[in-house]
């Protein structure tokens, strides 16, 4: 499960938190609706982002540039970061707290659909058998066994000769 999170940012505004629980931020955006926005200019911004050890430029949003950067930023518990904006443009910092799971398993085992992942690491099949041979058909990489169908415009491999093999 996992808790959103937004920030607004105002330009020349500075955010500074200390990361009380793990934090992902996944997206950047500028403010570009037509209500919000009070210039006729393209507002621009320069999400900047400040730690402890180093100053970043995360992303330019605006002008020839798009309205919107995905992120991947993970922090940690403990962590002090600083946002700010340097520009014109509003920018919104959304993302997400993960939330850990509030149940215990037996043995450590977390279900995973049909599956019991084991803490180390092998799994346990339950209902059917997964034991059975499998057949497995090869994947050709030349175009010779491949052409397009003139219904439609797929592609279709042609038959040959059965060239699977059992394991």
């Amino acid at each position: 499960m996992e808790l959103p999170l937004g920030i607004t940012l105002q330009p020349g505004e500075v955010c500074t938190q200390t990361v009380n629980s793990q934090l992902h931020l996944t997206l950047a955006s500028l403010e570009c609706r037509p209500s919000k926005v009070f210039e006729r200019t393209t507002p621009v911004a320069f999400l900047v982002l400040k730690t402890t050890s180093c100053e970043n430029v995360l992303c330019t949003l605006g002008r020839n540039q798009p309205f919107q950067q995905s992120l991947d930023l993970v922090f940690q518990d403990g962590e002090e970061v600083t946002f700010k904006v340097e520009g014109t443009g509003v920018v919104y910092i959304t993302g997400y707290t993960p939330v850990p799971l509030q149940e215990s398993f037996d043995n450590g085992a977390i279900p995973t659909g049909g599956r019991t992942a084991i803490a180390s690491g092998e799994l346990e099949y339950e209902g059917e058998d997964m034991s059975h041979d499998m057949e497995i058909a090869p994947v050709s990489s030349s175009a010779e066994n491949v052409q397009r169908s003139s219904k439609r415009g797929r592609l279709e491999q042609t038959p040959e000769k059965d060239s699977r093999r059992r394991l």
